[in-house]
């Protein structure tokens, strides 16, 4: 939490400027403030604990919140208070039972659980119109993020009117925010205080560039902290390099990731030597004693592309901002700074040309858009867009377009033309199935829709398929089982002998069904869970592989849907059959779910075309099955023209696509045909 090497906190000398906000807090009602200011200057914990004792002096009678974006933050954040920061105020890790904060109090909790807590008590808030909430803001923005700061938003909007109100919303970060700026301004209908930290040059680390060491170094320097992990000075080190990802598994080293951070992570810190960290975490954890950062100059991530108007997985360098956050690692370590180490595979020049980036879009705005829109319709209906108490959205056009999108899906309903409109029961659905696995994909989630939305138009058989589809797809298909590189695409018959059930018989259809067969051969036959990440790989014969540990994970959330459906299976394979007639119908519901997520062939063609964009795409060669093997029937004629697919890339040389699953040609027209010409058209004018 705090720096390793100084003689006192960085925003003292902001204490000034701090004591002004808080001085004018009763006579202005509702006011904001936003802190801006580099990682370990000891905003978090030294600040806080300042803000604290002013707010005990200028407000006695109001609590005050501490919002952070993780579980882990939030704990790690209470026990450094409670063992290095030594306050008389009482500190609350939990909302109180009878909801309603006490005067003079500290709670420090995680955005999770005061959203949990806020929606199970009738959208209320555990505090009245005299408080005093801080919030950390999320480097890489959520769903969840965005709709509790709009809910912050509006309580200290409404605060003004109240009888004695004294509300405060102060957001903490390490970038400046012009949007978090703009909707504080807009509806606190004041300019929030901008109070900027100044960054002090001597928590500057230096970066170590490894050169053509770079893998070898890395890798001993990840089977020294892996040999040294029992000694009593573990020489710790923290992996932030896709590259090394393979290296890392085989070393069985684990990962630090939105799953693991909202379990007990103090264990897991204390506990291992090395660690690998999730990119798109966004954070940074005080490591006592990590000595070695390692650091690629790339990343991966999937955005929203306004070429194709799809989510691309893309490869860019990293930003300066999230190099500095890497090295906050460092400076929250404990160590003296002369004695880490920043391992580099890029130089000093290079770092120094990098952007200073603020307002992320994060998730929230790339890969969870459509959850996103579909969270703002359902905590504020029949809102006009410029009236939302959010942050406006980074791309005016690509929300335009998520709304769109859930008109098209029935998601949501319009019933005018300047609204965000209702959610529709299957917009329900939608969340109520969000809500019991919280990182499902949006399409996965729609193909569960049909389950409660046809009833019993469907047999128990179709909903088995249906969600084990749906948690193959959500799970990804290449953790699943995968081709060697160097091995050439192989043929339906070839793939059949690795396969069982209805996958087994539509195994040239492609990815979705071969990776369901897989996985019933697997299942069928009984498998123990062994192993970590993608560990242990199973050769399955052809250039085919089998991932296990994913195998079982698929089959603990399969079970997890069947008990939410109110599904039992005693027999896979048995209880998987399906008529063709019911084949069908999964097909046409498997389409409707990834509606856009499509490409077409045309006959004279090897390479499709994106549906929406009328891109041309270049198929991947991590293909199982050869494109043209899986566009023809077994009768070798050409029955399939249309296919759904799990990721699209943009490389160098265009669009990639992965993980085709044909669709048969009558029925993707039957489905297109009902559709009429809602899908390529829009009404939907919104601005944001």
């Amino acid at each position: 939490m705090a720096s390793n090497d100084r003689d006192g906190p960085t925003w003292t000398v902001k204490q000034r400027q701090i004591d002004r906000f808080f001085d004018r807090i009763e006579k202005r009602r509702a006011s904001a403030a936003c802190i801006q200011g580099p990682h370990a200057s000891g905003k978090s914990t030294t600040m806080v604990a300042y803000i604290l004792d002013l707010v005990r002096a200028k407000v006695p009678d109001a609590p005050m919140v501490y919002l952070l974006p993780t579980n882990a933050e939030a704990t790690l954040l209470a026990q450094y208070f409670r063992s290095s920061i030594q306050i008389t105020t009482p500190l609350l890790v939990n909302v109180p039972e009878e909801y309603s904060l006490p005067a003079g109090v500290l709670l420090i909790t995680s955005y999770k659980v005061m959203l949990r807590s806020f929606r199970a008590h009738g959208n209320q808030f555990p505090f009245s119109q005299r408080a005093v909430v801080l919030v950390d803001s999320e480097a890489n923005p959520t769903t969840d993020g965005e709709v509790l700061f709009g809910r912050l938003v509006k309580w200290a909007h409404s605060c003004r009117e109240a009888q004695r109100p004294a509300a405060a919303v102060v957001t903490i970060s390490p970038f400046a925010s012009a949007r978090t700026e703009d909707v504080l301004n807009r509806f606190i209908r004041r300019k929030p205080d901008l109070i900027h930290i100044p960054t002090d040059d001597s928590l500057s680390i230096p970066l170590s560039p490894m050169g053509e060491r770079w893998e070898q170094g890395t890798t001993d320097l990840l089977r020294r902290a892996v040999a040294t992990a029992a000694a009593a000075e573990p020489e710790k080190v923290l992996l932030g390099s896709e590259s090394l990802h393979r290296c890392a598994i085989m070393e069985d080293i684990d990962q630090i990731n939105h799953e693991s951070i909202q379990g007990p992570i103090v264990q897991v810190l204390q506990r291992e030597a090395a660690l690998r960290l999730s990119h798109d975490l966004g954070l940074s954890l005080p490591w006592q004693g990590l000595k070695h950062f390692i650091s690629d100059g790339w990343v991966t991530e999937h955005i929203f592309d306004r070429g194709t108007s799809q989510i691309v997985l893309v490869k860019r360098s990293k930003t300066k901002t999230e190099i500095l956050r890497e090295q906050s690692w460092l400076l929250k370590s404990g160590r003296p700074l002369h004695d880490t180490v920043f391992h580099t595979n890029y130089e000093h020049d290079h770092f120094e040309q990098l952007s200073l980036v603020s307002d992320p879009r994060g998730r929230a705005y790339n890969v969870d858009i459509l959850w996103t829109a579909l969270s703002l319709v359902h905590e504020w209906p029949s809102t006009l867009p410029n009236s939302l108490p959010i942050r406006r959205p980074p791309d005016d056009w690509a929300m335009r377009e998520a709304m769109r999108r859930l008109v098209i899906l029935r998601c949501t309903d319009r019933s005018d033309e300047i609204s965000i409109g209702t959610l529709s029961e299957i917009g329900l659905q939608m969340l109520s199935i969000k809500k019991e696995l919280s990182d499902i994909n949006f399409h996965a989630a729609y193909l569960l829709t049909s389950i409660p939305t046809l009833g019993d138009e469907l047999s128990s058989n179709v909903k088995r398929v249906i969600i084990r589809l749906a948690v193959i797809l959500n799970h990804g298909i290449d953790t699943i089982c995968t081709k060697e590189k160097s091995a050439k695409p192989l043929i339906a018959d070839e793939v059949r002998r690795y396969c069982q059930g209805v996958g087994a018989t539509l195994a040239h259809r492609g990815a979705a069904w071969i990776a369901l067969g897989v996985w019933q051969k697997k299942v069928q036959a009984g498998i123990s869970r062994f192993g970590h990440g993608l560990l242990p790989v199973v050769q399955l014969g052809a250039g085919l592989q089998l991932h296990v540990s994913a195998v079982k994970a698929v089959q603990d959330v399969v079970a997890r849907f069947e008990a939410f459906f109110g599904l039992t299976t005693m027999a896979e394979l048995a209880q998987t059959e399906l008529t063709e007639d019911e084949i069908r119908s999964v097909e046409v519901l498997l389409l409707r779910s990834h509606l856009h997520r499509t490409v077409v062939f045309q006959e004279a063609k090897l390479q499709p075309f994106d549906l929406v964009s009328y891109k041309d795409l270049t198929v991947g060669t991590s293909e199982i099955l050869d494109p043209m093997e899986f566009r023809l029937g077994e009768d070798k004629k050409m029955t399939a023209t249309a296919a759904i697919y799990s990721d699209l890339e943009l490389g160098r040389s265009g669009y990639v696509v992965r993980h085709l699953t044909m669709i048969p040609t009558d029925v993707a027209r039957q489905v297109y045909d009902r559709m009429g010409d809602s899908f390529s058209t829009s009404n939907i004018t919104l601005s944001f």
